[in-house]
């Protein structure tokens, strides 16, 4: 398929040609006249058709799969994706509200329901002791159907102590806040880039070895309460995070970043 037209390329304009490649590709996927899997020119017959060099539509195809909108395969060809999911940091975040507003139909898909004594992993993050039970919760998040994030929570029975799995089938803060009375209210995320383990990728339906990141949250109640201990998996070609940095008066520049899932 040819993703660009000689015509669609200001040759004349100071603008590189790479840069108006990448424009035109971008726009054509967002208005959907290019759709997730549609094939991609080769670089060969990209560079015959527009008369521009190889480096030129290389540097374009780079910066268009590092942005989410091309996927090259090994011995496949190229073809257009899904942009990725791109989520603000600078705020509470919530999964179903998030993919309502991205047109995506959000769902999850429960891996494991339990109650289990607090690992040692957990203790301390949460203020609890060995002797406490919680409630580990694994679910695969997904968008339109597609698998976008591995989520494995910890909660205190304490704070839910009828929970069941059952509950699980809406909002799980909801049903947490049902029983306690109180809503989240801040939360602290660790990111670190990490290589997906053979059995998170096929939950995620990505190849071993995948980059993806891994978040570490701990939340709090409007009571004050530490209430949640949650670690993320999220691949890196489905998952773009953003954060706004503003300069602090004092010691430059800061940012503090208060998410929820």
């Amino acid at each position: 398929m040819a993703i660009i037209s000689k015509e669609e390329i200001d040759f004349y304009s100071g603008t590189a040609v790479y840069a108006q490649m990448i424009a035109v590709v971008k726009q054509k996927i967002i208005s959907g006249q290019y759709k997730p899997g549609d094939v991609v020119d080769t670089e060969l017959q990209l560079c015959t058709d527009l008369g521009v060099s190889r480096s030129t539509v290389r540097q374009a195809f780079a910066q268009l799969e590092k942005d989410g909108y091309i996927i090259r395969l090994r011995g496949k060809g190229t073809f257009i994706s899904k942009p990725k999911l791109k989520r603000s940091l600078n705020t509470l975040y919530n999964f179903t509200n998030e993919m309502e507003e991205l047109n995506l139909k959000p769902s999850s898909m429960i891996i494991e329901f339990s109650r289990i004594k607090a690992p040692q992993k957990i203790q301390e993050p949460l203020q609890i002791s060995s002797h406490d039970t919680v409630f580990k919760i694994k679910r695969l998040r997904l968008a339109d159907g597609e698998p976008i994030i591995l989520e494995t929570a910890y909660i205190p029975e304490r704070f839910c102590p009828d929970l069941k799995e059952e509950d699980l089938s809406r909002s799980l803060y909801a049903a947490i806040s049902q029983y306690n009375q109180s809503f989240p209210m801040e939360a602290q995320e660790t990111y670190d880039a990490i290589l997906l383990k053979e059995k998170d990728a096929v939950y995620l339906k990505c190849p071993p070895g995948s980059p993806a990141f891994q978040i570490n949250r701990i939340s709090k109640n409007t009571n004050g309460q530490l209430f949640e201990y949650a670690i993320l998996i999220a691949p890196g070609k489905m998952n773009q995070y953003q954060i706004t940095l503003r300069k602090n008066d004092i010691s430059g520049f800061s940012h503090n970043v208060m998410t929820q899932n």
